[in-house]
């Protein structure tokens, strides 16, 4: 990947800074532009997933900085509320942490 020009001093340049925040989007399950390309502006997005899982779009919601930061949390709980309902239209099912966590360890005790 090559360096890329600053849009605004907030733009992300470095490989390693992508990274880092990719894996923290994974994680999270939003993410977050903040003034990254144009100043005063905020955007939120949630992922998209078909029925293998894969995300192959996006939901979001621009603004300006003030008012998007004001209501953030609200707005992460609609954007990922509503990519969740998207997903499951399109045949995604994402079982709960509950049983994934118990079926990991349950595995891995049988392995020992």
């Amino acid at each position: 990947m090559e360096k890329k020009a600053h849009k605004t001093q907030n733009t992300i340049t470095r490989k390693e800074l992508l990274n880092q925040c990719l894996i923290s989007i994974r994680e999270q399950g939003f993410a977050v532009e903040e003034e990254e390309t144009e100043i005063g502006a905020y955007s939120i997005a949630a992922p998209i997933r078909n029925h293998q899982g894969n995300v192959f779009a996006s939901i979001s919601l621009s603004g300006p900085i003030v008012r998007m930061k004001e209501n953030r949390e609200q707005i992460i709980n609609d954007l990922k509320e509503l990519a969740g309902k998207i997903s499951g239209e399109l045949g995604y099912y994402k079982l709960p942490e509950q049983y994934e966590c118990k079926t990991s360890r349950n595995l891995s005790r049988a392995s020992s």
